[in-house]
């Protein structure tokens, strides 16, 4: 497989996602959903003094997160986000979350809860990549379209639940939920070059639609994900590839009066 001689740095997504917060004066600021603490670290490195809060289901990603720079100034949760949040009320200045929605059965539930834990005037920024829109030119486009569906549409045995149109909901479920929204774009990464984070998407997306035809969960075969692949890994020795993938951002606050 095609790839960079070393390992990318971390998304850019994370220290956008950092940018769109407003100085939170040493408040308190969770990221809902935190994984290994990428956008822990790019918040850290914005706003050092400030407090940082964890919150994911998995043990592994947490233990990740602690090890990080940012670890010593981290609270890590272990927590269900379909559930009510481990966090006061109002007790919080910002809140981030990345890449969560898609895997809740209800999103609505957790954006009742960020207006609930969010301070009057506090921000929340939610941002999904929009895995139903990936643009991956270089191979056959039907062929491309299935393998696509395969990753995006399918669920794996870890997920609750699976929609990669999520990102597109958030501006209609924090409206809902009772918060203002303040912003809503996107960043879009591209790459001309199989390397980078276009390597790693395009690894991760060869990787679970061949899982996904090895189990006959997918409308696509073994060799089919095969063959995409070196499709794509010629497209890119000559010059011929070509990947984007989009991330909404949604930024909103809690600015009612009551």
């Amino acid at each position: 497989m095609t790839g960079t001689a070393a390992e990318p740095g971390p998304h850019p997504i994370h220290h956008a996602l950092a940018r769109r917060l407003a100085d939170p004066g040493g408040g308190v600021v969770v990221d809902l959903g935190c994984g290994p603490g990428r956008t822990l670290i790019a918040l850290h490195h914005r706003w050092p003094g400030t407090r940082l809060i964890g919150i994911d289901l998995q043990p592994a990603p947490l233990a990740t997160a602690g090890q990080t720079d940012a670890g010593a100034r981290l609270l890590l949760v272990r927590a269900d986000l379909a559930a009510p949040l481990p966090l006061d009320d109002a007790g919080v200045t910002a809140l981030v979350c990345h890449n969560v929605i898609e895997l809740l059965p209800r999103p609505a539930v957790l954006f009742a809860e960020a207006h609930r834990v969010l301070r009057r005037g506090g921000q929340a920024v939610w941002s999904h990549t929009d895995f139903a829109g990936l643009v991956i030119h270089g191979a056959d486009p039907q062929l491309t379209d299935r393998i696509c569906q395969a990753y995006a549409e399918v669920s794996q045995r870890w997920m609750a639940h699976i929609d990669p149109r999520a990102g597109r909901a958030m501006p209609g479920l924090a409206r809902r939920a009772g918060l203002t929204v303040d912003a809503f774009d996107a960043h879009v990464l591209t790459a001309d070059r199989l390397t980078g984070h276009a390597s790693l998407r395009i690894d991760e997306i060869t990787q679970v639609a061949y899982r996904h035809a090895a189990q006959q969960r997918a409308a696509v075969t073994v060799h089919e994900v095969q063959a995409w692949r070196a499709q794509l890994d010629r497209a890119h020795a000559d010059g011929e590839f070509c990947f984007a993938e989009t991330a909404f951002i949604t930024t909103t606050s809690r600015t009612d009066r009551d």
